[in-house]
């Protein structure tokens, strides 16, 4: 879905998704296609409808990943009652917080493999990156479901 957003409304999806590592999407054609969108020139390209979905095939090698942007930019988004606008804010939001909620199982990890009395500051930093990490996954998911902007 977040796919769909940036290859029709490029503008909505803006630095939000620019942001976005590759290794954000699980999937190899997914990932193919938030590289060939960087190689595109962002979401800031400034190019929008048909043109812009052609930009970010021409950067794709693999001819079903080519189909699949094409299927992609233009198939309905599922924004159901919500604004476009709104819709794609959310479906970001949802992004962002399922990438730092993969962070916060990393940081987590390292935390339990850590003996705080032999390394009290490294403890101490995990720590402190696994609190603003949650902070930051409670803001999004507050973003996500509209609570706030």
């Amino acid at each position: 879905e977040v796919l769909k957003i940036v290859l029709q409304l490029p503008a909505l999806a803006g630095p939000e998704f620019d942001a976005l590592e590759p290794a954000a999407f699980l999937v190899d054609a997914h990932r193919q296609v938030r590289v060939a969108i960087a190689a595109a020139g962002g979401t800031s390209a400034g190019v929008t409808g048909p043109a812009w979905a052609e930009k970010i095939a021409a950067q794709l090698s693999d001819e079903r990943v080519r189909r699949g942007v094409s299927a992609l930019s233009v198939e309905p988004l599922h924004s159901g009652a919500d604004t476009v606008e709104r819709y794609a804010a959310a479906v970001l939001a949802r992004m962002h917080e399922i990438v730092t909620s993969r962070q916060i199982a990393a940081v987590k990890s390292k935390l339990q493999r850590i003996n705080p009395q032999e390394q009290p500051d490294e403890h101490a930093r995990l720590f402190g990156d696994l609190i603003g990490l949650e902070s930051y996954r409670r803001n999004l998911r507050e973003r996500a479901i509209g609570g706030t902007s």
